[in-house]
């Protein structure tokens, strides 16, 4: 009898044992199946944080101030680049196909050497997809010779005025710059009608112009800042190796 009562408590344990076993394993199932369906919701959402980025990215355009110019001989140029949206910053690279005709500096001046035309290639490389690639074409002439004389209309050629420090191209009354015009500097030098605003070789400026001197207009820096000028400005700009290269 007490084999028999000593038996059936230990079977009686043996299957309360069993399904306590049973009710464990199911538990651990059910919290690994949530561990997992939690870890999918994650490396979902991450992923779509990174394609939603990706797209971004791709979404950023270059472009160039101007897709084609002409330079005189010995003169340079200052190639600026922008990129949207606004404040999109990304390395730059710039290439001659002809160096014998222009080469350009890492920061974007075009030094042009002789007669002649070449392609000066922008690019730059985002972080994800494909480089972006933007081309000015320049054609290079030889300057007109200038005949000197008392009248400053002698520096007058076709709209086009040698300065000395700087050449213009634009609108001209009685020899000087008046009206709507751009100035490149080949020295570094105050811009006129200001103070004590300088530009620096191969820097522009582009607006308006009255008597010689500048009304309003943006100073296009090498560095690729931009600066409003206007008559009668003192500013300090303060540039470290603004030279040209």
């Amino acid at each position: 009898m007490n084999n028999m009562y000593d038996n059936g408590n230990m079977l009686e344990r043996g299957g309360m044992n069993r399904a306590s076993g049973s009710n464990g394993n199911n538990t651990v199932i059910k919290v690994a199946a949530i561990v997992a369906a939690v870890a999918a919701v994650v490396a979902a959402v991450f992923t779509g944080i990174l394609m939603l980025r990706g797209t971004e990215r791709d979404e950023v355009e270059m472009a160039l101030a101007k897709e084609s110019y002409e330079l005189f001989v010995h003169h340079a140029d200052t190639l600026l680049v922008t990129f949207t949206p606004e404040g999109e910053e990304l390395p730059v690279t710039y290439a001659s196909d002809d160096e014998s005709v222009a080469v350009v500096t890492s920061s974007g001046v075009v030094n042009a050497l002789k007669e002649g035309s070449v392609n000066v290639t922008v690019t730059a490389q985002p972080k994800r997809g494909e480089p972006l690639v933007a081309v000015c074409h320049y054609v290079v002439k030889k300057e007109p010779e200038v005949k000197k004389g008392d009248n400053d209309k002698d520096n007058v050629v076709n709209n086009h005025l040698n300065l000395g420090f700087a050449t213009y191209k634009g609108d001209v009354k009685n020899g000087k710059p008046h009206g709507n015009g751009t100035m490149t500097f080949k020295k570094r030098q105050m811009i006129p009608g200001t103070y004590d605003v300088q530009a620096y070789p191969g820097e522009q400026v582009i607006g308006v112009w009255r008597d010689g001197n500048i009304n309003l207009g943006t100073l296009y820096q090498t560095n690729g800042n931009q600066v409003v000028v206007k008559y009668g400005q003192h500013i300090r700009i303060d540039k470290v190796n603004k030279e040209m290269e």
